[in-house]
């Protein structure tokens, strides 16, 4: 027996191996089943993973090296599987397998055997990487305003597959075509839009394409998406060199929006994208032919709504006034929109919240039956958008919103319109009726915006401040519309930004009310065109235009508004005399006009523009002009010569500037502006004053004046430097600005108690806000600092004994060499109580910006943004306790290049309202006074990962939940790895620029 046991064991050992062999060979049919099982599941799970992955790319997602590796071997090991099935397939037909010798049979088991382990490997190692997909590098391309398309809409899968040809290496060119309104913008720049925050392209750059395209301008706008400055290239060929250099070797999707004809490309300067594979361009075109002409690799086709999706946008935008007993008809009209968003927005908002039924059925007979005789697009786009014009009509406003509406197409296609300067054409047209002053003027006209704003007649520009746009196709409907009128004061002719050298033919003007030739290379004008019903004249932008006819303007009787800005006329001719309807003289910006003689005959007239012109005196006949509301000669940097006495005679003034006119340094000024007191209707006024005119009690008087509403003042001395910024304030206000070598004297400091907004600049006197006294300083609003070298700070509590700048909303301060902080000493109650934002750039030695008890005075503070402050420490100075509510209301904080910078404060506050921080180039910053209790509502920090990393944190989870949040800065690269940030001023970026 105790020789048994041991053979037994031997026996034991080695069965396993030999039956695992003998598995091979005996059961291969159950080991092919096995591999098959196993090798159907793996093809399963790389479907899922694939769509998955699918999906997160459409997110602007990249799929990691693992998921991409894996899905890579798994189509590797199925093709394996199926050719050992195969092999398998075909033995079993020889005789059931049989004819096989036994070796051959176990040498394929074991195989197989091999091949189901291997397959099930593979499907566990899925398991092993955590993300499918990871946020790509950051890249440059700037969001655009824009709807949002809705998932589970017919344009939502349009979308997708554009995205999908765009990630495809073989695809150049995509076209995107259809009717007008039909969605191809939204669907742009909805694509334009996630890409942001991706590595996807280098530059992403979107250019709308004009009628009638100037490949210059195209050139052009292209160069600027890239900060490439072709404007001052006048040979094309060399310009189309420097582009495509620039964009040569990038990885970039330039999109072209509305197209009307092929451009291009190789003339153009842009790398064919064929070539490669990383380049590509979208086009969007209402016409198929384009595609064909461009050579589109792919092409889609954005086809109207349906039936379901138009009602549901109808319904949102008609309101919820739709009752049961309106359904069918608002159905009705619906339908009458063919699907097309932008009809159905339109009129949708024309019906908004209109509760009676005859309006509705009106609305639906008016759809039907319009008298156009349109076919095809035109009939789908145009009918729909006309009756939204014609339900601007109202009797009891007698056509005032169509005929506002009309008005605006004389602008070019996609132009910011200024609102002001609109309202302005407006009133002096006659359509702002019943109205006693410019300012009532102003209101009704901006009524009169919203309505079209609401109607989607007009939207607001998101890229213009105070400025509107008209919707290309709503503009081809009303240049429609007053192209074919016969209706006296609706037939325009409307010819603008195509590049014209030459006017059109005179016998077209002859019957029309309004013409705009405006922004074309016109040289030549007629002699004398026969335009009695010529009520509107738009020459502006006809940089070329030297000189004007004699006779030009004999024949224009009517003629109501003139605009001859930015041309190069040097004087005006004698037949401008005969203008006796005239209401508005627009010449902003004729830099060679030296005079305005024959303007005295112009007796109806209401508006005299001459800001920015070269003219050197003003003729005693503008006295003449008694009917004058409002006369602008900010920026006549020539003028040197006014009558004195000229301005009494102009008694119905309601607003003067003179902001930036030399006039202001001649011996006569003094005299001119005491006489300015004398306007008894004067409401706004803007103007140079002299140091020794702050002596005038007569300007105090005339300041304190319950009609004068808004001002804008610039205490002035000798050698004036002027900051390019300053032609035009972007609002009006009651604003005094103290500039250099202007002595900041008794009587000029005691100007402040009338101010809202003061503005000092290139003062080498001034230490101090607060020695300006806290009474002075209490209606003070805004406060803007640049450049003063003295300046040491905003406030010393010495001088601040009571409240000081209780008012005071906004503090900008730039370029102050000296400035040491804000804030000198203990705080003052009642101080800096309303401030919002605060914004320190360039101060070369401040080293602090407040102390900690000067905090608690902050409750209204909402953003506060410091840069290039190479030697601030700290925000603010000693302890601020742990937990102390301080900043209320405080959302945005932004730190840029503060070298020694090493932390913001002393403990960590309780910041309820803080949203966002953005840290740049502060190395020496180590940790955030910020905790996760006490920040709730923070919802990203921008930095650079150099510096996060770096960071240190006061437990785990701050640091866990924070790096959550974090986002890597999306700093444009220039020149020698200088930020984008630095080729502006600060004032560029607050968009203070005139246009």
């Amino acid at each position: 027996m105790e020789l048994i046991q041991p053979i037994v064991d031997i026996i034991k050992l080695l069965w396993d191996p030999i039956a695992h062999r003998v598995n091979y060979f005996a059961k291969i049919e159950e080991n092919i089943d096995n591999l098959r099982n196993q090798e159907r599941e793996l093809k399963d799970l790389t479907v899922d993973l694939r769509r998955d992955v699918e999906r997160e790319k459409l997110e602007g997602m990249v799929p990691t090296n693992a998921v991409q590796g894996w899905l890579q071997r798994a189509d590797e090991i199925i093709k394996s599987a199926e050719e050992m099935q195969e092999e398998f397939r075909l033995n079993e037909r020889c005789s059931y397998g049989w004819c096989l010798d036994c070796r051959s049979r176990y040498k394929l088991g074991k195989r197989i055997v091999k091949a189901a382990q291997y397959v099930q490997d593979h499907k566990a190692r899925k398991n092993s990487f955590g993300e499918i997909a990871a946020p790509p590098l950051q890249e440059s391309v700037q969001e655009l305003a824009t709807a949002t398309i809705r998932q589970r809409t017919s344009t939502i899968g349009t979308l997708y597959q554009v995205w999908n040809w765009l990630m495809d290496t073989k695809t150049g060119i995509i076209g995107i075509w259809g009717k007008g309104g039909v969605g191809k913008t939204t669907l742009v720049k909805n694509i334009n839009n996630k890409l942001c925050g991706t590595r996807q392209f280098e530059f992403v750059i979107f250019v709308t394409v004009l009628r009638d395209c100037n490949m210059k301008k195209l050139r052009n706008d292209i160069g600027k998406e890239i900060y490439l400055d072709l404007s001052e290239e006048q040979d094309e060929t060399r310009a189309s060199r420097l582009l495509f250099n620039k964009l040569k070797g990038k990885k970039f999707l330039l999109i072209l929006d509305d197209m009307w004809e092929k451009v291009d490309l190789e003339k153009l300067g842009v790398p064919a994208p064929k070539e490669n594979g990383s380049c590509k361009v979208v086009i969007t075109t209402r016409n198929r032919g384009v595609c064909n002409d461009m050579e589109t690799d792919k092409e889609i086709l954005v086809q109207v709504l349906s039936d379901t999706e138009a009602w549901e946008l109808f319904q949102e935008k008609a309101g919820s006034v739709i009752s049961s007993d309106l359904e069918p008809v608002a159905r009705d009209v619906c339908k009458e929109c063919h699907g097309l968003p932008l009809a159905i927005i339109v009129v949708g908002r024309a019906l908004r919240k209109e509760t009676n039924g005859e309006v509705w059925k009106n609305a639906l007979r008016v759809l039907k039956t319009s008298r156009f005789e349109l076919k095809g697009m035109e009939r789908e786009v145009y009918l729909p958008l006309k009756f939204s014009y014609i339900h601007l009509k109202n009797d009891s406003e007698n056509d005032i919103l169509q005929n506002c509406f009309l008005y605006c197409s004389l602008f070019p296609e996609d132009y910011p319109i200024k609102v002001n300067r609109l309202i302005e054409y407006w009133t002096n047209e006659g359509f702002i009726e019943g109205v006693e002053s410019l300012k009532d003027a102003s209101a009704k006209g901006h009524y009169v915006l919203k309505e079209l704003i609401d109607s989607c007649l007009l939207e607001i520009d998101k890229d213009e401040e105070n400025a509107v746009k008209m919707h290309d196709v709503i503009r081809d409907m009303a240049i429609k519309i007053t192209s074919e009128s016969t209706e006296r004061g609706r037939r325009f002719l409307v010819r603008t930004s195509l590049g014209l050298e030459d006017c059109p033919q005179v016998e077209t003007w002859e019957v029309k009310d309004r013409i705009s030739l405006m922004n074309n290379n016109i040289r030549f004008l007629p002699d004398e065109p026969k335009c009695t019903e010529l009520s509107t004249l738009v020459l502006r932008g006809n940089v070329f235009l030297k000189e004007i006819p004699q006779s030009f303007f004999k024949q224009m009787k009517n003629l109501r508004v003139l605009d001859l800005s930015c041309t190069r006329i040097v004087s005006l001719p004698p037949s401008i005399s005969e203008l006796g309807s005239l209401q508005a003289l627009i010449l902003r910006f004729c830099r060679y006009l030296q005079s305005v003689d024959h303007a005295g005959g112009l007796k109806q007239l209401q508006l005299l523009d001459l800001s920015c012109t070269g003219i050197v005196g003003l003729p005693r006949e503008i006295e003449q002009l008694t009917r004058l509301r409002r006369l602008n000669l900010s920026g006549t940097f020539h003028l040197a010569c006014i009558p004195v006495d000229i301005i009494v005679s102009l008694s119905l003034l309601e607003d003067l500037e003179m902001r930036l006119s030399s006039f202001s340094r001649s011996k006569e000024s003094k005299a001119f502006i005491e006489n300015v007191g004398h306007l008894n209707h004067l409401t706004h006024f803007t103007a140079d004053i002299p140091n020794d005119l702050c002596t005038s009690s007569q300007l105090e008087e005339f300041l304190l004046r319950d009609k004068l509403k808004s001002f804008h003042l610039r205490i002035v001395g000798r050698g004036l430097i002027v900051p390019p910024f300053l032609v035009e304030p972007k609002r009006r206000g009651r604003y005094l600005d103290i500039t250099a070598k202007a002595n900041v004297r008794r009587e000029a400091v005691g100007l402040l108690q009338h101010a809202e907004i003061l503005n000092l600049y290139y003062h080498d006197e001034v230490r101090t806000i607060s020695a300006m006294g806290a009474r002075n300083l209490k209606r003070l609003k805004e406060c803007e600092v640049w450049q003063c070298r003295k300046m040491e700070n905003v406030v010393i509590t010495e001088e601040a004994e009571e409240g000081i700048l209780p008012e005071l909303e906004i503090l900008r301060l730039f370029y102050l060499p000296n400035l040491k902080s804000i804030w000198e000493g203990n705080g003052t109650p009642g101080s800096f109580g309303r401030i919002k934002n605060i914004t320190i750039i360039n101060c070369a030695n401040v080293m602090y910006l407040f102390s900690s008890n000067v905090l608690q005075l902050l409750n209204s503070l909402e953003n506060l943004c410091i840069e290039t402050c190479p030697w601030m420490v700290e925000i603010v100075r000693g302890e601020v306790g742990n937990g102390v509510i301080a900043l209320p209301k405080l959302r945005r904080i932004v730190l840029k290049e503060l070298q020694e910078l090493n932390r913001m404060w002393e403990g960590v506050l309780s910041l309820e309202s803080l949203q966002a921080i953005e840290v740049t180039s502060c190395p020496s910053l180590r940790q955030l006074a910020i905790d996760i209790e006490k920040t709730p509502a923070l919802e990203v920090i921008e930095g650079e990962s150099e510096w996060w990393n770096s960071l240190k944190w006061q437990n785990d989870s701050n640091m866990s939940h924070f790096q959550n949040i974090f986002k890597l800065e999306d700093r444009l690269v220039v020149q020698d790895g200088d930020t984008f940030d630095k080729y502006f001023t600060p004032n560029c970026k607050l968009g203070r620029f005139s246009d």
